[in-house]
């Protein structure tokens, strides 16, 4: 933003501080691209991108009263950075549920989940080994750093190799290659911590 704006936005500021309502839905407006942008690239799950969007808008209006003008920090700076740990904390809330085969399968029997969807055609077992790793992968995914899981996701989603990646996202071939090594060896340990690798 040029610096007209950045004062135009710095003066939004001091209005909605002194409680002006239209000076915050100004700035809500004026920043729901970012908010768009930052769901966009924190939130994979489709179903939760426009609670996200709502988060995101209530993210404004906290940083709005939070925000400091005196310290000498761009207002968009630091509502960047605070909308974009609010999606990371948004996204480490999110419990991952699992369901156990082990679970009995009702009230009346004593068969587990497990035993009552036994399939016993040939490679049903297999099946459901290849379900259960597919499960564990999906958790380490979920865990991995955005730009490893922007990596992984890319990679093996949608078939891009490094370069593309890296021109994707305007990084260097070295750092999605890095990304991508640091991704696997997580995604490794993560199998191995559960005895599926």
């Amino acid at each position: 933003m040029n610096r007209r704006s950045t004062e135009e936005i710095d003066a939004l500021v001091k209005m909605a501080h002194g409680g002006d309502r239209w000076a915050v839905e100004k700035l809500v407006i004026l920043f729901k691209p970012l908010v768009c942008a930052t769901v966009a690239r924190t939130v994979f799950n489709p179903e939760e991108r426009e609670d996200a969007i709502q988060e995101g808008a209530m993210e404004i209006v906290e940083t709005i009263r939070d925000f400091d003008i005196s310290r000498g920090v761009y207002f968009q700076i630091f509502l960047k950075q605070r909308l974009y740990y609010r999606m990371m904390k948004r996204n480490r809330k999110k419990d991952i549920k699992t369901l156990s085969l082990d679970r009995p399968a009702g009230e009346e029997n004593d068969s587990t989940l497990g035993e009552a969807i036994r399939d016993e055609r040939p490679g049903a077992q297999e099946n459901l080994e290849r379900l259960e790793m597919t499960t564990l992968i999906q958790q380490g995914i979920h865990d991995l750093a955005p730009g490893e899981k922007r990596v992984i996701t890319e990679r093996y989603c949608t078939g891009m190799g490094p370069g593309a990646i890296a021109k994707k996202y305007g990084r260097s071939v070295n750092t999605i290659q890095n990304q991508h090594a640091r991704a696997i060896k997580k995604l490794r340990k993560k199998l191995k911590s559960c005895g599926g690798f």
